[in-house]
Formats: C-alpha cells, sequence, structure tokens
C-alpha cells in the first residue's frame, strides 16, 4: 500500500563527488498523515533511501542549511539544532544551547560557519520588573508545548498573559556564529538600531527571509533588503527595485546563486 505523503521540509544540497556533479534531495514528510519519515534522493545511484531511525515528529522553525553532509534545521517547542547526516541517514540532536527570548530564528552558512539570526525580545526583562520566573529555554519549550491552545485563549483576555509574537516588543535582531569546540552561539553582530526601528514601525515584522553568500548575509524584511558583510562588518541597505518595491511583503523565501557552468537557472516567462 502507498503512503500518503504530506512533505513538511525539502533541502537541495549539489557538490562534487570524484570529479562527477551530484545532487542530493531530502524530503521530510508525514506518512499517511502521522509517522514521520526522512528520505535522501541520491542523483548518481537514481534511488531513495529511507533513515534507518526516525525521530518523534519534528516541528521545523527554519528552513534547513547544508554543512558538509549534514543537514541542520532548527526545531521548535524548545528551540533545538538537529542534524540530519546524509550519509549515515540518521538524525542527532546537537549539543548547543540556545539564547533566551529568541523570535523567527533562521540559519544560513557563511564562508562555512553556522550562522544564527534572530529577534530578541524583552520578555525575560518584563518578567523580572513584573516579578515573574523567568525560564531556561528548555523550560519554556515544554511550558509552550504544554499550554499553547490555553495560552492562545488567554491573549486575548489577560493582561498577565504572555503576548503574541506579532506584539511583543523586539529589543534587537541579532547573529550568532556556532562554535562547535565548545558548543555555543558567539554572538557578532546586531542589525543597526536605526535599519530595525525602520523595519518595525512597518507594523508587521515576522522576520527576515535570509540568505548567504560568501561574507555577504541578506536579510529580507517587508521595508526591503539589507545587507551585511562579514568582512568589514558593516551593514547597507540594498537600492530598491521598482519590480519589487511593494512586494518585500510577500518575499517568504530568498535564494543565492553563485554563476557558474555546473549551474543552470530556467526561466520561463510570458
Amino acid at each position: 500500500e502507498k503512503a500518503l505523503w504530506n512533505i513538511v521540509s525539502t533541502n537541495l544540497r549539489t557538490f562534487k563527488e570524484e570529479g562527477r556533479n551530484k545532487f542530493e534531495l531530502v524530503c521530510v514528510g508525514n506518512a499517511n498523515g502521522c509517522k514521520q519519515e526522512t528520505c535522501v534522493y541520491d542523483s548518481v545511484k537514481n534511488q531513495w533511501n529511507v533513515c534507518r531511525k526516525n525521530r518523534d515528529i519534528l516541528f521545523f522553525e527554519s528552513n534547513g542549511i547544508f554543512h558538509g553532509s549534514d543537514l541542520m534545521v532548527i526545531t521548535s517547542f524548545p528551540f533545538k539544532l538537529m542534524v540530519f547526516n546524509t550519509v549515515s541517514l540518521c538524525w542527532r540532536e546537537h549539543e548547543v544551547s540556545f539564547p533566551l527570548n529568541l523570535l523567527f530564528p533562521c540559519l544560513v552558512d557563511s564562508a562555512g560557519s553556522i550562522i544564527l539570526l534572530a529577534a530578541v525580545s524583552d520578555e525575560g526583562e518584563r518578567k523580572k520588573n513584573k516579578g515573574e520566573r523567568t525560564w531556561t529555554n528548555e523550560e519554556e519549550g515544554e511550558e509552550r508545548e504544554d499550554n499553547q491552545n490555553d495560552r492562545e485563549e488567554r491573549n486575548d483576555s489577560s493582561e498577565n498573559s504572555l503576548e503574541t509574537d506579532s506584539e511583543r516588543k523586539f529589543v534587537a535582531f541579532k547573529m550568532w556564529k556556532l562554535d562547535d569546540t565548545v558548543k555555543a552561539w558567539i554572538e557578532i553582530a546586531s542589525v543597526p538600531v536605526d535599519m530595525f526601528s525602520k523595519i518595525l514601525k512597518s507594523g508587521c515584522f515576522e522576520g527576515f527571509s535570509c540568505v548567504a553568500a560568501k561574507d555577504m548575509v541578506y536579510l529580507n524584511s517587508s521595508e526591503g533588503c539589507i545587507v551585511y558583510d562579514a568582512s568589514s562588518q558593516a551593514w547597507r541597505w540594498l537600492p530598491q527595485s521598482q519590480v519589487l518595491s511593494d512586494l518585500h511583503a510577500c518575499i517568504k523565501d530568498v535564494y543565492a546563486l553563485e554563476p557558474s557552468l555546473d549551474n543552470f537557472l530556467v526561466c520561463n516567462s510570458k
């Protein structure tokens, strides 16, 4: 009997192996509506391989990025860095813990480094001022998972309940670099206050769509695209496009393509 798949994540990796161009496609989906499976397509062997040991159902908070043969994704409830190896076909949980009070986290690979980008809310400071308990990332995740529906109801009726993501006050939008030697996220940069304030004033901030190409990290928002140059540690706006000027808020995914003879981009236009 064929399983009905609801695909929740797809990630493509292109590389050379023994002088040959090769790609791997990793698909994560729920088979028959409940069981989650991970499958990998090998373009050289022209076959699908199935994950040998499936994890419990993963709730993906971010798109995945490849670091060698490892696919890295952020999962929620609580935030965790999960790693899928396309050789061993196994998932594992990375040892690194996440900073507190993060919203809209995402990952990019910049010049071989794993970069975490996320908004930081003032939730911890407000709780401290109110004399309420502050949570670790793991405790906060367990609390959210157990009381998700209840909190949504209380958000509408109680001033003491936690605000929704759109109602929270954002302190900053920061970047961290993964240091695998100490298993920690090291803060490396923060979006300048004037840039971030301009985006927040639009009133519809729901995170950035991020992508990296070598030392350049691109953050697309409803107000335009911000570029961070890691080599010079400088921030700037990309020039506005007439075509995209009213569409930035509709862009959910962005990609970086390095032109080469190995890459072909087919565009169908009328």
